[in-house]
């Protein structure tokens, strides 16, 4: 009995000592291979500090989190795009309905994706107030591509008013920066003496 009282405290001791070693073994292992956790799970860490206690395990899990989050990819729905062979009865839709600057926009797009099928369809209309604007980017943007005389010819169609005057200003402008026409040219332009000055002085522009 009393060798077994003497021999207590050693035992103690020992016992003392493996489980201190079991305690900071992992500690010490992990320090001499330099294993220091990241970044990104302190982060994680710290969220789940600051969670609900009696939030679900998919909520407080630790997991790694990436330093940066990918934005998600803006999702880009194809605009409705209308056959050629439609367009007629879109702009007759168009028309009908009194949305004019949309049938206006279609008009002029129409144009410039097929210029020989929106010529012959305006050939066949009879009346030109609806598709003035139209008509009037369709002038700028033939006289613009480098051909004013045949810019001219459609002006043809523009409505009286100050807004062919201007369309036609604008012809004989590009023409004269780019030396499509001749002075004599010019000078014969049907536009007011004031605007034939301007264009002969420089004053339309670069």
């Amino acid at each position: 009995m009393k060798s077994i009282v003497k021999i207590l405290p050693k035992v103690i001791l020992v016992l003392s000592i493996i489980a201190l070693v079991a305690i900071f073994w992992p500690v010490w292992t992990e320090k001499d291979r330099e294993i220091f956790p990241t970044t990104a799970t302190r982060k994680s860490v710290a969220r789940v500090a600051h969670s609900n206690p009696n939030a679900s395990f998919w909520e407080t899990a630790i997991t790694p989190e990436p330093e940066n989050f990918r934005q998600p990819t803006s999702i880009i729905l194809p605009q409705t795009q209308i056959s050629p062979t439609d367009l007629p009865q879109e702009i007759s839709r168009l028309q009908k309905s009194g949305d004019f600057q949309a049938l206006n926009s279609t008009l002029a797009a129409w144009f410039e994706a097929d210029p020989a099928a929106a010529s012959d369809w305006l050939a066949q209309q009879g009346n030109f107030d609806s598709y003035q604007p139209a008509l009037t980017q369709i002038v700028g943007k033939i006289a613009t591509d480098g051909d004013p005389t045949h810019a001219l010819e459609w002006s043809a169609l523009l409505t009286p008013g100050p807004q062919q005057e201007q369309s036609l200003f604008d012809i004989y402008s590009i023409a004269a920066r780019k030396h499509y026409f001749t002075e004599a040219q010019l000078r014969t332009a049907p536009l007011p003496p004031e605007r034939i000055d301007e264009l002969l002085s420089g004053g339309a522009g670069d």
